[in-house]
């Protein structure tokens, strides 16, 4: 499985945390395996910021790649596109 989405949950960092890794655990439920799952990081958009602040779409990436502790669950970048 493929899976590309986030950024209609770009101001909900903290709720994506929680509902991508219940998203993979409820599809592997449905399917009664342990699907590999591959995530697309969101890509860049926007310009660069010329100080440092936060990023809600920092943040969203961070929670997309922490799901790769689950099995069989991956990430490829896309920040350059």
């Amino acid at each position: 499985t493929a899976w590309y989405q986030g950024e209609g949950n770009v101001a909900r960092p903290d709720a994506y945390r929680a509902w991508l890794p219940l998203l993979i655990t409820g599809w592997r439920g449905q399917f009664r395996q342990d699907l590999p799952f591959i995530i697309v990081q969101l890509h860049g958009y926007a310009d660069p910021k010329s100080e440092p602040g936060r990023s809600r779409w920092a943040e969203l990436r961070e929670a997309q790649a922490q799901v790769r502790s689950m099995p069989a669950t991956f990430m490829t970048v896309a920040i350059d596109l």
